[in-house]
């Protein structure tokens, strides 16, 4: 079951179907399934363990080590930071807009190839649901949520 402030999103992405999939057309049972089907990619976060196998794959991990150790290519403070995001306690990186930034930097310095920051994207994009991807991670609707939205909260 939804928390008040997702069903409030919920409702809006049925009310206003921005994606086409034709909501207003289902049942509630119909609707909720269609929320719920893990078609939608993003990009939010990525497993240390593939951070650190992206990173050794044509010794992306070394030059952005010795562009942190040296200096060379001038993107001496970024290189660390993507460094220490291995440090943060978790088992996850998250990537946001921040975290992307830093990557085009490293790749305008010449430290990393935009086909290595496409790599980082590809290992970090994970297929969710539309309610995974409007309401947050692990996000699933029900019937109920959907009823609710619909006719309680007049959607």
């Amino acid at each position: 079951m939804l928390s008040a402030a997702q069903r409030q999103i919920l409702r809006t992405e049925l009310t206003s179907d921005p994606l086409s999939r034709g909501y207003a057309a289902m049942s509630h049972d119909a609707a909720a399934d269609r929320v719920n089907v893990k078609d939608r990619s993003v990009v939010r976060r990525i497993d240390k363990r593939k951070l650190l196998r992206w990173g050794v794959t044509n010794d992306r991990m070394t030059k952005v080590r010795s562009e942190a150790d040296s200096g060379t290519n001038g993107k001496r403070s970024i290189a660390y930071a993507a460094l220490k995001s291995l440090d943060i306690p978790g088992d996850y990186v998250t990537i946001d807009d921040e975290f992307l930034s830093m990557f085009d930097a490293l790749v305008t310095g010449n430290v990393l190839s935009a086909s290595d920051k496409t790599a980082l994207i590809e290992a970090a994009t994970e297929t969710v649901s539309r309610v995974d991807e409007l309401c947050g991670q692990g996000a699933i609707a029900d019937n109920q949520d959907v009823y609710v939205c619909r006719v309680e909260m007049g959607g």
